[in-house]
């Protein structure tokens, strides 16, 4: 599982998955490779021609999140499986986490991009500040994640029906439904999380954020949905 599909794919097949939502589908290298009956990617700026494939189990949605929440129908079937990897940033992951919320159900399992920053220029949640820095010192790598890590913290401190596990390696974290107990919240309010900084990620990546092996997330996601009805 060294690939977003791989443990995409993985992640299906523990609840069986049939209803596949990515958000963020940019060159749809991960969309295309998920082995889910019906897709739906959601991206304002596609890097491939949409209509190229749309077919009967694959809808493609060429604009931003929120439109595509506001304009959904309350009838909308729910999905099992949701892969959010659109803008970097705290703020629009966490309203992509909540929207998906009234599209989910008892095993639905989430998959959030990108929790791991690799520095503090990468958590930096301005892309283009985060590139001009980079640029500047001489940093080959321009890789930006933003702050979504501030999402975990937010699930952590705040969603106590939600279990969350990160991999190792990748930064890439699962949430699923299973209730924790003890609930333990570290920093305990919004504000506080919002103005949580790379140091902050660095002194929590164990604790907070769950780092755990891929068969060991795959093995506790499995034993919980075992216990939930199909």
């Amino acid at each position: 599982m060294k690939t977003r599909h791989e443990r995409l794919n993985a992640l299906a097949e523990l609840n069986q998955a049939q209803r596949y939502l990515e958000i963020g589908v940019c060159d749809a290298d991960t969309f295309d490779r998920v082995t889910v009956a019906h897709k739906v990617g959601v991206d304002p700026h596609f890097r491939f021609d949409p209509a190229s494939r749309r077919g009967p189990d694959v809808e493609l949605h060429a604009l931003p999140s929120d439109a595509y929440f506001a304009a959904l129908p309350d009838t909308t079937p729910p999905f099992d499986l949701i892969f959010l990897d659109g803008l970097h940033t705290y703020a629009q992951t966490l309203r992509d986490l909540h929207a998906t919320f009234a599209l989910s159900h008892a095993r639905t399992i989430w998959l959030i991009d990108d929790t791991c920053p690799d520095s503090a220029l990468s958590a930096d949640p301005d892309m283009t500040s985060s590139i001009a820095a980079k640029r500047a010192l001489g940093v080959p790598d321009r890789g930006w994640m933003g702050d979504v890590f501030k999402v975990v913290a937010a699930v952590h401190d705040t969603m106590p029906d939600l279990r969350l596990r990160t991999f190792a390696n990748l930064g890439q974290t699962v949430v699923w439904r299973a209730p924790r107990d003890p609930f333990t919240p570290v920093w305990g309010r919004l504000d506080a999380i919002a103005a949580l900084t790379y140091d902050d990620f660095v002194a929590h990546g164990h604790d907070v954020f769950a780092r755990s092996r891929p068969e060991a997330i795959v093995a506790e996601v499995r034993e919980t949905l075992s216990r939930t009805a199909p």
